[in-house]
């Protein structure tokens, strides 16, 4: 019987990925958790059923501080400081995690992971004060990771009430940026 107990830990150790740097934690995850089950997302909160997204959004987080928007993330997905709410003209700026590590708090790790799977035309809704607002994408791609001009991608027309939401990509790395682009219906 112990015999089989230390094999399958075994099998556990040898399955269980490892971070390419010994010295930094594993960057591999839970499994998915479903946020659905928890979250009253009402008064605030993100809705994309087609990559099975659903998240309460923390508003005003400072994007500069490192410190307090890790925190606000571990609740959610961050609307970016100074950035607009749905009933104001102009952009919503939203950001979240692709792949966080597993032994961080929080159960929005993986809440941007499929990201990219979203394409012009999909649809999602930013619920806030109590009201469904729908949103429709218009376009999604990867960006530099300093490419800051996706904070307002309609400079132009500031009549519009758009929405930018960011996460780092590919998922487990800072090397990039998925933006996803939409508008309100």
């Amino acid at each position: 019987m112990l015999g089989l107990i230390f094999a399958i830990l075994l099998i556990i150790l040898a399955l269980t990925p490892r971070s390419e740097n010994q010295n930094q934690p594993s960057m591999s995850l839970l499994p998915r958790l479903t946020p659905q089950k928890k979250a009253d997302i009402s008064q605030f909160g993100l809705d994309i059923p087609k990559i099975n997204v659903w998240a309460p959004i923390i508003p005003q987080v400072n994007g500069y501080d490192k410190e307090a928007y890790l925190k606000a993330i571990e609740s959610g997905v961050a609307q970016f400081k100074d950035t607009k709410n749905p009933d104001e003209l102009g952009n919503l700026f939203l950001f979240g995690h692709s792949k966080y590590y597993r032994e961080k708090p929080g159960d929005y790790k993986e809440v941007f992971k499929e990201l990219n799977q979203l394409k012009a035309k999909d649809e999602f809704n930013i619920y806030y004060k109590g009201e469904k607002i729908a949103y429709t994408v218009t376009e999604s791609k990867k960006v530099d990771q300093y490419d800051w001009s996706i904070m307002d991608p309609t400079p132009d027309n500031p009549q519009d009430k758009t929405i930018t939401i960011m996460t780092c990509w590919p998922p487990g790395t800072t090397d990039a940026r998925w933006v996803l682009f939409g508008k309100q219906k």
